[in-house]
């Protein structure tokens, strides 16, 4: 009887072990790098459009914020140990502080950015350049500080287009006038965004279409993927549009 229970006790112990310790086993023949692939893989820099790095830093965050506040003795603090070359996502556009300048048209905080060796053409995949910021919000001072510092005035990027074509867009009749002073090509094309003149016809900026025919705009040129300026024009039924490009197009 003693031994029965015995048996019965070694059993339970056995039925009890057994599985743990061939699971210690299995766990121990298991190749590392197949366990490793279980954990979060380590940050890794990204490459972004304009040929930085992404940088999630707490640095670029305070920086980032420190812009759009407009807190130029904040900036100026933080670009002590801070590269104004940075990129922080976590809270929406701009992702970069002299992009968030441009658009805010911040000319003070832009010179401080650019005297820490800021890179006019930094920006992050997916926002626009300085340029084409200031150029969308009508920062005519901003555009020409970034001008000065060297921007490109014909990059172009899909989604967006060139700084011509989005103050075009926008209707900034004085920024299109200086970007075009200082050698924007009046027609440039990018496809998905067409030209300026086409972009300036369809939103009906008649202003724009004029200072852009007058310096070389082609009434007859079809962006890929689009028609032409006057085929927009006669589409909206824009009388004064049609007029204005007709006259034109006898010059072509």
């Amino acid at each position: 009887m003693h031994t029965e229970n015995f048996n019965l006790q070694s059993f339970r112990k056995f039925s009890f072990i057994a599985p743990n310790l061939f699971s210690l086993i299995l766990l121990l023949s298991t190749p590392f790098k197949v366990f490793a692939q279980g954990y979060p893989k380590a940050p890794v820099a990204v490459k972004e459009e304009s040929g930085g790095e992404q940088s999630n830093s707490d640095g670029c965050k305070e920086l980032l914020r420190a812009v759009k506040s407009q807190d130029s003795v904040r900036v100026k603090e933080l670009l002590r140990n801070v590269d104004p070359n940075c990129i922080f996502r976590g809270d929406g556009e701009p992702r970069s502080p002299l992009v968030a300048a441009a658009r805010a048209g911040y000319v003070g905080i832009g010179k401080l950015l650019l005297e820490a060796k800021a890179d006019v053409a930094y920006h992050a995949e997916g926002d626009e350049t300085p340029l084409m910021a200031a150029s969308a919000n009508g920062h005519l001072g901003f555009a020409k500080l970034l001008v000065s510092n060297g921007a490109e005035v014909n990059k172009k990027l899909k989604r967006e287009g060139t700084a011509l074509i989005i103050a075009a867009r926008e209707g900034h009749l004085g920024t299109v006038e200086y970007l075009i002073s200082q050698g924007a090509d009046v027609n440039a094309q990018v496809t998905g965004d067409g030209s300026p003149l086409i972009i300036a016809v369809r939103k009906g900026h008649l202003d724009i279409a004029k200072v852009l025919l007058e310096k070389g705009a082609d009434p007859y040129l079809a962006s890929p993927g689009d028609e032409n300026p006057l085929y927009h024009a006669r589409m909206s039924q824009n009388r004064e549009m049609v007029e204005l490009l007709e006259e034109y197009s006898d010059r072509h």
